[in-house]
């Protein structure tokens, strides 16, 4: 079978040299080249040309590089102002005002019972310091003759009042005669203004007038 194949190859081989031999032995020679003349050329008229317009260099505009922009900063949160504690205004102390002395007063006044026997009442004053005043109260009883027992006074200042007890009195006199009959005091607020009342209980009576109370009142500045 190789041997088969080597006879085919050598024939194809032989076929193949054969052709080309051919093909060479068949080509005509080539015919040799005349130089030929150069035609002649005659140069057209020359054109002048429009002038070109004058270009006007365009300069590109620079280039600019942005510059990188910083990221926005956020602010840090600042704290709300505290407001200092408000201190509240010290108010120095008021000084207390020395109390006014009240200069020492003193008067009287008498009953009006219509006979020969009445009730004189003598005050006066007297300035305790812090604003209270002293009054001191005398009562005299004017009289003739008069014989009466001990017996009870009440003096009343505004809403102040003292308790005292009426001397006895025996007095046989054809003039007229002054015996004291009590004394006391009460004590009241400085510049006390009012009506000072006596009420001597003489629970009798007086030259034919019944007298069961013998009073008398008037004005007084403590």
């Amino acid at each position: 079978m190789k041997n088969g194949l080597l006879i085919a190859l050598l024939v194809l081989l032989v076929v193949i040299v054969g052709v080309e031999l051919f093909m060479m032995v068949s080509q005509p020679a080539a015919a040799p080249q005349t130089a030929s003349q150069p035609a002649s050329f005659t140069q057209p008229p020359s054109v002048t040309s429009p002038p070109m317009p004058t270009q006007v260099p365009v300069t590109a505009p620079p280039v600019t590089t942005p510059v990188p922009t910083a990221p926005p900063v956020t602010p840090a949160p600042t704290a709300p102002p505290t407001a200092p504690p408000t201190v509240p205004p010290t108010t120095p102390p008021t000084a207390t005002p020395a109390p006014t002395a009240v200069p020492a007063s003193d008067g009287s006044f008498q009953s009006s019972t219509g006979t020969n026997l009445n009730l004189v009442v003598s005050w006066r004053t007297e300035n305790l310091g812090n604003g209270t005043t002293r009054v001191y109260v005398y009562g005299t009883v004017v009289s003739y003759s008069l014989d009466v027992m001990a017996t009870g006074v009440t003096v009343s200042f505004g809403s102040y009042s003292a308790r005292a007890t009426g001397s006895a009195i025996d007095v046989d006199n054809s003039s007229q005669h002054q015996t004291s009959l009590f004394s006391t005091s009460l004590d009241v607020p400085s510049g006390t203004t009012g009506t000072m009342t006596v009420d001597w209980a003489f629970n009798g009576s007086y030259s034919g007038v019944s007298l069961p109370n013998v009073v008398a009142s008037g004005e007084v500045t403590a």
